[in-house]
Parts: structure tokens; sequence; C-alpha cells
């Protein structure tokens, strides 16, 4: 898992890298610059950790539930003013303390039982925190699958 989201990590990056100024603020998803991208996928790289914890402590994340939309607008608006520069080194910072903690995880921590379910009745894990998928691609290679889309139609 953990060489997965690396991978899909660096397409991003490598997504993100082969935009021009112009590109990167333009809405791209949405009406998200890529700027606001990094920040969405900073901030829930950022929660995930705490989450890790609460999952093998035997509560749910915070994020739990049906507040998906309200975190991701949070988010956006905490980062009014954020420059592009600054988004793109958060949001490498908070993947690579992200993986630093998943490497640390136990066999048994990945897979240990809690009394909590997601939404859809699944058991909820730490490793069902990372069965997310967007686009048929983990978050991050969802993400760079928009941009990758986007920048071929760009005029």
């Amino acid at each position: 898992m953990i060489e997965r989201f690396r991978a899909s990590m660096a397409r991003l990056l490598a997504a993100v890298q082969s935009l021009s100024p112009a590109q990167r603020a333009a809405p791209v998803y949405r009406a998200w610059t890529v700027r606001e991208l990094l920040v969405h996928i900073a901030a829930w790289d950022r929660a995930l950790v705490p989450a890790i914890e609460a999952v093998l402590a035997g509560r749910q994340p915070p994020f739990a539930g049906d507040r998906e939309a309200a975190f991701n607008s949070r988010a956006i608006d905490e980062s009014e003013g954020v420059p592009f520069d600054r988004a793109f080194a958060e949001m490498q910072a908070a993947h690579r303390a992200l993986i630093a903690r998943m490497r640390q995880l136990t066999d048994e921590e990945w897979s240990r039982p809690t009394p909590h379910r997601w939404g859809n009745g699944t058991p909820m894990t730490v490793g069902s925190l990372f069965d997310y998928s967007y686009k048929g691609e983990t978050h991050y290679g969802g993400h760079a699958k928009e941009i990758e889309a986007w920048r071929a139609g760009w005029r």
C-alpha cells in the first residue's frame, strides 16, 4: 500500500510540475485551482495521522461520517492567501509525515478490529483508512488524473 501511495504521489507531483503558472491559477476541479487541490490533499494527509491514532485507540477518526464536504470547504477557506509554492511544499511535507507513520505500523495494527463501521457498513481499521478510491485511483492518483485530463484540454 505504501509503495502504491508513493507512486501515485509521484504521478501527482509530475502532473503539477508540468503546469505553467497560468495553468496553475486556472480552475482545474470544479472551481478549485491546482493550489486549492494541493491544500485539500495536504489537509487530508495531515488528518490521517491522528486518524490512525484514533482508530488504534478504538475511536472513530474525527472525519468519520458525512462531514467530507465540510472538511474540504474548511481546508480551502483556511488556506486563503497561501501561495502556490507554500501549498506545494506543505502537501509534500504532509505526505512524508503520513508515509513515515504508515511505515511504523505493524501488520497487527493495520488490521486490528474496532467496534466501529464506516457508513457503508465495512469494518473500521487502520487499513480501511486507506481504502478510499477516487476516480478508480488513490486520492493522489485521482487528482493527478484530473490534472492530466484538464491539461490535455488546456487552450
